[in-house]
Formats: C-alpha cells, sequence, structure tokens
C-alpha cells in the first residue's frame, strides 16, 4: 500500500496558522494594553511545551538576559518570568513524582527565608503592596519584587540537577546572554523608528549616551561611553575563566583563550566603569591563587608581564580612548584632564552622598526605612532639585540608589536585615567553598571561577559599589547554579583523609610547555 498523503495534514496547519497569524497581525496593528495581554497569552501558548520540557535550561540562559516583558505591568526582566515558571514547574513534577529527589542545602534555604520575612515584613510595615506598576501610591516596589525573585531564582535553580553531558551548553547560555545590553546601543544608534523594540530590549544602558548626546550632566559628561559594552565585555571574561581558568588562558599552546580575554576587557573598558577593571583584576588575581599558580614558575612570570603591559601604557596612555581614560583614572599614568574631571566629579559626588546616608543610619537601624516612596514625594524631590533648591543627590536618597551595598541593606531593611543578608553570604561562602574543594574534577575551572567571583563580587558590594535589589540575584545565582552542576553541596570523601579531590585531580601545577 502506498503512504497516506501528507496533503490533507498540512491543510489542517494552514486552516489554523493563517487564520491565528492575521488575528496576531491585526492586534499589533493597534497594540493596547489587552492586545499586549492577549499576544502575551498566545505566545505562552505556544512556548508550553518548550517550557514543561527545558525550562531549567531556560531559566539558566536568561538569568542575565537585557530583556523585559513589555507586556507585563511594569515591564519586568525576563529572568523574573522563567524563575516563576521553573519553580513551579519542579514543584508540581516533585509532587507528581513522590521519588523524585530535589537538591538543595538547609542553611542557605534558612537564611533566604529568614532575608524574606524581614524583606515581607519591611514593606507590611511602610509601604505594603502599593506599587506604582499595579496601580499603587508608592514608587520603589521593585525592589521588593527584584529581591523576593531572586530568592526564587535560586530555588529553581538549585533543586534540579544540571547534567554533566549538557554542562558546556548551559554554561555558555548562562554567560553569553550578557552581553545582550550591547543592543541598547544598537537600537540607539539605529534611530526613533526602530526604538520600538526598547519594549524587549533594556534601555536603561543606552540611556546615558542619549543624555551626553543632549549635552551631557555631573553624571554623564561628554566623553562617549558605551556602558553596555561593560556588562557584555564582563560576560565574555566570565565565560572564559570558568571555561579554562588561569592556567588554561595562559597556556600559550592556545592563544585565542588569551585573545578572547584581552577583547573582553577591551570592549568592557570602553563602557567607562573604574570598576570594571577593578573587579577584572580582583578575580584574575583571587582565581589564580586558589588555583595554586602562586606556587609555580607563573608566578614571576605573571608580575614580570604585567609589569611590562603597565609600563608599556604610559607613553600612550593618553591617546586611548576617553572611556579608556576614565577607567584608568586609578592609576598614575599622564591622562586627558576631562578623563579625570569626570572621574574625580563622580567619585566627589558620591563620597557627598555617603556623607549625608551614614548620618541617617541611626534613624533606620531598627526599623527600616523600607524601599517606596510616594509620588508627591518624589515630585517635590524634582522640583527642590529642577529648582535649585537641593541637590540632586535628595533625588537618588529618596529613590533608594544609595550606590553602597552595605547602605542599600541596612537602611532600608534595619539592622535585622543586615543580619539576614550577612548569613545569606556566609552560607553562600560555604557551599562555594566545599564544592570549590570536594567538587569533581570535571569541574575544577567552574568551582573555582564561582568562587573568585563570588569573592570578588562581595569585596566589590561592600567597598565600591553595590545594591541588593540588583546584586542578590548575581550572588545566589552563582550559588544556585553552583549546586546544579554539581549535583548538591560537596563534602570530603570518605577515608581520603586531609586530601580533598581538588589537589587529586592537580598533582602538577607546573605551566604547560607551549
Amino acid at each position: 500500500m502506498s503512504a497516506p498523503s501528507a496533503l490533507p495534514r498540512k491543510l489542517a496547519l494552514f486552516a489554523i496558522l493563517l487564520p491565528l497569524a492575521a488575528f496576531v497581525g491585526y492586534l499589533l496593528s493597534s497594540p493596547d494594553a489587552e492586545a499586549i495581554l492577549l499576544i502575551g497569552a498566545l505566545v505562552g501558548l505556544l512556548i508550553l511545551p518548550l517550557f514543561l520540557t527545558h525550562h531549567h535550561a531556560i531559566l539558566i540562559g536568561s538569568l542575565n538576559l537585557s530583556m523585559t516583558l513589555f507586556f507585563l505591568p511594569g515591564n519586568p526582566p525576563i529572568w523574573i518570568a522563567t524563575a516563576g515558571i521553573s519553580l513551579g514547574l519542579t514543584l508540581l513534577a516533585r509532587i507528581m513524582d513522590k521519588h523524585k529527589k530535589l537538591l538543595g542545602d538547609t542553611p542557605m534555604t534558612l537564611s533566604l527565608l529568614l532575608l524574606v520575612g524581614v524583606v515581607l515584613l519591611t514593606m507590611a510595615s511602610t509601604t505594603g503592596l502599593g506599587i506604582r506598576s499595579l496601580g499603587g501610591a508608592y514608587y520603589g516596589g521593585r525592589k521588593y519584587v527584584f529581591i523576593l525573585a531572586a530568592v526564587i531564582a535560586y530555588f529553581a535553580l538549585s533543586t534540579v540537577q544540571t547534567p554533566i553531558p549538557k554542562l558546556r551548553t548551559r554554561l555558555g547560555t548562562y554567560f553569553l546572554s550578557g552581553v545582550t545590553p550591547v543592543m541598547s546601543h544598537v537600537i540607539y544608534l539605529m534611530g526613533p523608528s526602530m526604538w520600538v523594540l526598547y519594549r524587549l530590549f533594556s534601555v536603561d544602558w543606552a540611556i546615558g549616551q542619549a543624555v551626553e548626546d543632549l549635552g551631557g550632566t555631573m553624571l554623564f559628561s561628554k566623553i562617549g561611553r558605551l556602558a553596555g559594552l561593560a556588562p557584555a565585555g564582563t560576560a565574555v571574561f566570565s565565560f572564559v575563566l570558568a571555561r579554562y581558568g588561569v592556567r588554561g588562558v595562559l597556556d600559550l599552546s592556545h592563544p585565542g583563550r588569551m585573545f578572547s580575554l584581552f577583547l573582553a576587557v577591551s570592549m568592557s573598558l570602553l563602557g567607562g566603569f573604574r570598576s570594571v577593571s577593578v573587579y577584572f583584576a580582583l578575580v584574575l588575581f583571587i582565581q589564580f591563587f586558589l588555583e595554586g599558580l602562586h606556587k609555580t614558575r607563573l608566578m614571576p612570570t605573571a608580575v614580570l608581564s604585567l609589569s611590562i603591559v603597565l609600563a608599556s601604557l604610559v607613553p600612550i596612555a593618553h591617546r586611548l580612548p576617553l572611556p579608556v581614560q576614565r577607567c584608568f583614572t586609578v592609576l598614575p599614568y599622564n591622562l586627558s584632564p576631562i578623563a579625570r574631571a569626570d572621574a574625580k566629579a563622580s567619585t566627589e559626588w558620591r563620597l557627598k552622598m555617603w556623607e549625608v546616608l551614614v548620618q541617617e543610619v541611626p534613624k533606620y537601624l531598627w526599623k527600616g526605612k523600607g524601599c517606596g516612596a510616594s509620588a508627591t514625594d518624589y515630585y517635590l524631590a524634582f522640583e527642590s532639585v529642577r529648582r535649585g533648591f537641593t541637590q540632586d543627590i535628595e533625588f537618588y536618597m529618596l529613590a533608594g540608589d544609595y550606590h553602597s551595598g552595605p547602605l542599600s541593606v541596612i537602611i532600608p531593611f534595619g539592622v535585622l536585615g543586615a543580619a539576614a543578608f550577612l548569613a545569606v553570604v556566609l552560607s553562600c561562602f560555604r557551599i562555594l567553598i566545599r564544592n570549590y574543594r570536594y567538587g569533581d574534577s570535571q569541574l575544577i575551572s567552574l568551582n573555582t571561577f564561582f568562587l573568585a567571583a563570588f569573592m570578588a563580587k562581595i569585596l566589590f558590594f561592600i567597598f565600591l559599589f553595590g545594591a541588593i535589589h540588583s546584586d542578590l540575584v548575581t550572588l545566589v545565582g552563582m550559588v544556585g547554579l553552583s549546586i546544579s552542576i554539581n549535583g548538591g553541596v560537596k563534602v570530603p570523601v570518605p577515608g581520603a583523609g586531609q586530601k580533598t579531590v581538588r589537589e587529586e585531580s592537580l598533582p602538577n601545577l607546573t605551566p604547560a610547555r607551549a
């Protein structure tokens, strides 16, 4: 018998898809709120089968995406939705299969639940649930949502194990999805006709570029900064180090690794953030020592090479692009007065705000200020700044943008919130150190990078710049991914004595020959 014709099946498919496409096109011709919600529902229905089978992989790939859900109130980043969906599907699978094992760590769980309790208690005792994007009377509720969503993302990541054969793909999507902030600049350069794409991609990174084009302010002087290149370069930098480690990057038989790292650093410096250069130096320094390379011949070689690179920049530093010169203002080079003045103004602005905020700490030590402020407060602050009655730091202080990690915890959430956050940090350290010491030999570079990056992030958070609502997802995300990849929190191998799996897998720490 001849095989049945596929023509009726194709006709039935076209009979469904063509009217649906026409209907979606009609909705897009007048995209009001109802149409956008309906389109979102249709898209969600179409991708539901993909989420059912690959929700954990989708979550990993979305954590660093600079994309928003434009059809939801407040335009939340996409990782908030994927985290909630992934955790919901994981719990549903656990309910349906009682024998399904979920990963996790009890101390980490308890510390996060304590933090969640403090956040909810603070929110209830200050502004409540009156989030402005949902029709409420207060701005700032977005910060509460980000903190709670970061906790959800941790549980969604850490409860499901990542198969080793799929590890390379998952890591690639996790790190390299962080290059998407570049799209903010690409869309801006494409002109107003394409700015509709900002419904999907975050506009935040191009704001500084737009302000500079309009004349600049004290915080955005006209030096040609492309802020989105900083996180994009950091994403590539992190991927290379996580994949190969410092030892692998310095292996001269694979020059492409070092070249990729050099391109990533160069791209990041065009963002003009001094903090990025400091972060890179911290990660490289910490990972170099964690890999034990300070005990090898690479130590004097690395010191000599670094000295040569820094010395070679002396005669050409003043000719580099202004954003790069701004990053190098932490070094005693002969740089453009414009770059130095811009960096100095930014530092003085930040120190002035911290000087005022430190005096506010005792006031909110026991009962936090919270993250919200009324629309009336914002209007009065804006008018006061516009008319010259107060400085612009008052507006940033009202918005809770303190540019300081410790202040972003202690002022909104008080001493109890600070204690809860400290418990979270210590729990994270415990997990990362155990996986670094006792993890599988195949995961040495990754576990080492996670520990080095976490230590650098915490130092950065405490002493340079940070905000709990934006940094928490990065911190606990690394820890959740570490648990997922390692299959839990590793412990010493019974009968192995003081010798760890890591030490057994690295019998020779001398540099490889080219």
